[in-house]
Parts: structure tokens; C-alpha cells; sequence
């Protein structure tokens, strides 16, 4: 079981002046339009992304004053008047917008590329799509319906609430809270305590400082070089600990329970 878990993991992240250029941009193919956006932020301490249908990739930065959106529209072209795409400046936070009508019978998708000062905090609401947020030195929230969302480089506590799709998180200098409906769940490095609601899916755990509590409905659970104390609930699925100061199970269910090298014992 052991072999076949290490596989898995092996296996197992104010209104803006506006800039809009032609299609053949990068490797999209079929982008039609690009939009650049960009925000003081010098006095700013918030980012937070409002997006419908497109993948987010929002990337921290040493000493940047600005936020910077550079978006891409693909599939189905459509007027101006049938999409929202906006960055604002409202108290303390700087609020990106992006959205396609609901109502418009189309492929339609933008997907963004962001850039701000990593030690604003940053909160995403997605509707669909992937996420990716790499180098953020503050807290950060993701709460996600669809799509695969990768995480690394955080200094601060991460917070995810997802529907659907696979997780990726390392490099977490803080605590990490996740509420997953169904995906596998990859978590690699962290130096706070780590907290995983699952209902359907694998959880992989690897390098962990503090408490680990996983509550887990289906799906295998493998976690290795824990820190803490492990606590699993668990109603199906193999569950596999090596490495931990203690480790408490309430299982309920099928699957097989391992366990190595708890409290120093072999």
C-alpha cells in the first residue's frame, strides 16, 4: 500500500487605464482580445478577485507599488457590453471584477494573469475554473466552486473552501484550513497546524509542523513526517501515517489503518 501511495503522491498548485490589443498572444490559441489593467496599490492592503468562467494565476511581488491585470479572452468573441472586466480602488482593497453575461449562449471564458504587492492579503471567490497563487507574504482565502486550485509560497495562514477539483498546496509558512467536497488534496510543508474536510477524494500530507485533524468521508489518507499530533475521522478508505508525535483514529468504515514511527516508536 505504501508503494502504491507514493505513486499517487508522485503523481499528485478607481476604474484602471485600459490597453486592449489584438488576438495570437503567448501560447493561446485561441484568444481573440487581451486587456491590461493596472491600480496604485501604494496605500492599499487588500486584493480581492471576483470571477466567473476563466483560470485566475495571481502571482506576489517584491516591491511592486501596483496591481497589474493582464486578461485574455478566448472562445466565442462578443461585444464589450456582454462581459465585465473592471479593477477598482474601494477603502482599503483593490476589487478585480470579471465576468461574462450569463445570459449569452456562448464558449465564451477570460482568464487573467495578476501581479501585486505580496504583502497585501488576497481573497478569491471563482466560480469556475483553475487557480493559481504563488508568493504572498499575508493571508490568503479561496473559496472555489469548479476547478483545480495550486497554491505555494505563502507566508501566512491560507484559508479553502472548494467544490470540485484536485488540490495542490506547498511551502505554507502558517496554519492551513481546507473544506473540500471532491478532489484529491496534496499538502506538502507546512509549519502551522493543518485541518482537512473531505468528502470525497485522497489526502496526501507530507512535512506537516503542527496538529493535523482530517475528517475524511472517502478516499485513502497518507500522511508522512508529521510534526504534531495526527487525528483522523475517517468512514472509507486506506489510511497510512508514518511519522508523528500521536496519532488517534475513529474509523467507521472499509479500508486498512498503518501507522509507523509514532512518538518515536518504530
Amino acid at each position: 500500500m505504501e508503494t502504491i501511495m507514493n505513486q499517487k503522491f508522485a503523481l499528485g498548485l478607481l476604474l484602471a487605464t485600459t490597453l486592449v490589443t489584438g488576438a495570437n498572444v503567448m501560447a493561446y490559441d485561441d484568444t481573440w482580445k487581451t486587456e491590461t489593467l493596472e491600480l496604485d496599490a501604494s496605500d492599499l492592503q487588500t486584493l480581492q478577485i471576483d470571477a466567473g468562467a476563466g483560470d485566475i494565476d495571481v502571482t506576489g511581488i517584491d516591491d511592486l507599488d501596483e496591481v497589474r491585470v493582464i486578461a485574455r479572452f478566448g472562445g466565442s468573441e462578443v461585444e464589450k457590453s456582454d462581459y465585465t472586466l473592471t479593477l477598482e480602488s474601494r477603502r482599503n482593497s483593490a476589487q478585480i471584477s470579471v465576468f461574462v453575461d450569463s445570459g449569452w449562449n456562448s464558449n465564451t471564458y477570460i482568464d487573467i494573469e495578476v501581479h501585486f504587492p505580496k504583502e497585501m492579503m488576497l481573497e478569491i471567490n471563482d466560480r469556475s475554473g483553475d487557480i493559481s497563487v504563488a508568493n504572498v507574504n499575508n493571508s490568503v482565502e479561496i473559496d472555489d466552486r469548479s476547478g483545480d486550485v495550486s497554491v505555494e509560497n505563502v507566508n501566512g495562514n491560507l484559508t479553502i473552501e472548494d467544490n470540485s477539483g484536485d488540490l495542490s498546496l506547498r511551502n505554507i509558512n502558517g496554519a492551513v484550513n481546507v473544506e473540500d467536497k471532491s478532489g484529491d488534496v496534496v499538502i506538502v510543508k507546512v509549519t502551522g497546524a493543518v485541518k482537512v474536510e473531505d468528502n470525497s477524494g485522497d489526502i496526501t500530507l507530507r512535512d506537516i509542523g503542527g496538529n493535523i485533524n482530517v475528517r475524511d468521508s472517502s478516499g485513502d489518507i497518507d500522511v508522512r513526517d508529521a510534526q504534531g499530533i495526527v487525528d483522523v475521522t475517517d468512514t472509507r478508505g486506506d489510511v497510512d501515517v508514518d511519522g508523528a508525535l500521536d496519532f488517534h483514529i475513529n474509523k467507521s468504515g472499509s479500508g486498512d489503518v498503518d501507522s509507523r514511527n509514532i512518538g518515536g516508536k518504530g
